[in-house]
């Protein structure tokens, strides 16, 4: 990559007694993203995009608060996006072919299809019926 390009870094926290891997692409100015993040969804300007992991089990009700105490902890300021992610960020993968990069996690710990035949429902995306339909506690 050449010295114009952004920076990716990788970096390790713990939490919850975790030690959890999060990527941080330090962009600068200049550059535009479209995101479906929690944080920075939408299309606008960009000068970082953070991809933190988190549990399987994940159970904060604040998730937009904390990837902004993480954007934080990183030192990110301005316009960005911040993800969570149970895949493994450690394992994030960089390329590049003609002037196009790329940084990518692909989590296959749960493969499911992205269509199914019909009268074949992939049971991942089902929902669960077992006595009828679901009754509030």
């Amino acid at each position: 990559m050449s010295e114009e390009s952004p920076i990716l870094d990788r970096t390790w926290r713990a939490e919850d007694g975790a030690r959890l891997a999060s990527t941080v692409w330090r962009a600068g100015g200049g550059w535009r993203a479209v995101s479906s993040a929690m944080v920075g969804g939408g299309i606008g300007p960009v000068r970082w995009v953070l991809n933190a992991q988190v549990p399987g089990g994940y159970s904060r009700t604040d998730p937009v608060a904390h990837l902004h105490e993480l954007a934080a902890s990183h030192g990110l300021e301005g316009p960005g996006v911040g993800m969570l992610t149970a895949a493994a960020v450690d394992r994030t993968v960089r390329g590049a072919d003609g002037g196009v990069g790329v940084a990518a996690t692909v989590g296959l710990r749960v493969p499911t299809w992205a269509a199914s035949p019909e009268g074949a429902p992939d049971p991942e995306l089902a929902p669960m019926r077992l006595d009828g339909p679901p009754r509030p506690r």
